[in-house]
């Protein structure tokens, strides 16, 4: 896969979305997306619909068929299964990623994100206050 080009969608009002290779291709030191493509960005369009975007310029998403949630990627040393996706604006242009909560304070997801997934009772408080603690948590 290696060498293929990023894939551009257009989202509309002069915005993109990207997926981008380097995230599906086994590239060290990269996460990497387990579900496809069209499903990337099927989570991409639920964060945004669901109004889970901070800032303007960060949103977080789950993949979550049959209403539950499930792994969607691993983290960047391709060991563990993660199940939060990161999604990241540059000028008009959208990525994401799939991210590990343990081991970054960056992609732990705002607080207003936790207390959206848990008034929609998305996931239980006690994995919520794991995931903002930055511990292991099992789905």
């Amino acid at each position: 896969m290696r060498g293929v080009p990023n894939q551009r969608f257009d989202l509309g009002n002069s915005h993109f979305y990207t997926i981008k290779p380097d995230h599906r291709d086994a590239t060290r030191g990269k996460s990497q997306w387990k579900v496809t493509e069209v499903q990337e960005k099927e989570i991409f369009s639920a964060a945004c619909l669901a109004k889970w975007v901070v800032d303007g310029s960060t949103a977080w998403g789950l993949y979550r068929p049959q209403q539950a949630v499930q792994f969607l990627g691993v983290d960047k040393s391709h060991t563990s299964d993660v199940f939060i996706a990161k999604f990241v604006r540059n000028a008009a242009d959208w990525h994401g990623y799939p991210v590990a909560h343990t081991l970054s304070a960056d992609d732990v997801p705002d607080s207003s994100v936790l207390d959206a997934w848990q008034s929609a009772n998305i996931l239980p408080r006690a994995k919520l206050r794991k995931i903002a603690s930055m511990q292991p948590c099992k789905l």
